[in-house]
């Protein structure tokens, strides 16, 4: 259950950000500055933090769960009792490397675009356009893709159940990982796509505006949501068992 502290302190963190952003308007406010339209995106980032705060919980208690139910259904007469034990250790250790190579490549690109923005930003020119409602709007594209990236991936990892007259893992497959591995690389490789383009929305911002606060704020919820879909030893373990399940079921 590592994985979800270090996610709860990645939440803390942007909930603590946030609130301080929020105290630091409300201070501005109080001092006489203008409240601008823009500065209600440190609201929504701090729900934005506790609604991940929430997920995350959600996702614990839910891995519990079935680690519970899978804990009360073992035979332990099977030779399957732990798959790390098997000559499939090997496979699934190379198939990781393929996965943080590539997850390590999306992740690299955002760097790439900060780069490139404080390399170009005296290039930059202004554009005539309401930049306040545009990001807004951006805001709210970013929210609804990190919904749609955690259904997608909880969508394309779910094992459905076999069909009838279905063999066994090993005579279909003839690899205890490899089916794993591949479904994993798919949902990886998609839920990173979509919270890639987040970062990419704020070089987009960015060469109209040239505001670096935005650009910072899209990069980082991009570098946060990269993070949670990182590569899981124990997530592909238990795709594993759940498709070994599935084949062995009549």
């Amino acid at each position: 259950m590592a994985k979800h502290k270090l996610n709860k302190i990645f939440f803390i963190i942007l909930m603590v950000t946030s609130l301080m952003l929020i105290a630091h308007d409300f201070i501005n406010v109080m001092q006489g500055f203008e409240y601008e339209i823009w500065n209600l995106s440190h609201i929504g980032l701090f729900v934005f933090g506790v609604y991940l705060f929430y997920l995350n919980r959600k996702n614990e208690r839910k891995m519990k769960e079935d680690a519970q139910r899978s804990l009360s259904s073992i035979d332990e007469k099977a030779l399957d009792v732990n798959i790390i034990k098997t000559k499939g250790v090997e496979e699934l250790k190379k198939g990781m490397q393929t996965l943080w190579i590539i997850w390590g490549a999306m992740f690299g690109s955002l760097l790439v675009y900060l780069i490139v923005c404080h390399v170009m930003a005296d290039r930059v020119k202004m554009k005539d356009i309401p930049f306040a409602l545009f990001r807004n709007i951006l805001y709210i594209i970013v929210a609804v893709e990190l919904v749609i990236a955690y259904y997608i991936r909880k969508l394309l990892l779910k094992v459905r159940p076999a069909k009838q007259g279905s063999t066994t893992l090993n005579e279909a497959t003839g690899l205890k990982y490899r089916p794993a591995l591949s479904k994993y690389t798919s949902a990886l490789i998609v839920s990173l796509a979509i919270v890639d383009s987040i970062g990419i929305y704020g070089v987009v911002f960015f060469f109209m505006s040239r505001d670096f606060q935005s650009l910072y704020i899209f990069t980082t919820i991009s570098a946060i949501a990269m993070f949670i879909y990182r590569p899981k030893m124990e997530e592909i373990e238990k795709l594993a068992m759940d498709l070994k399940g599935k084949y062995q079921r009549k």
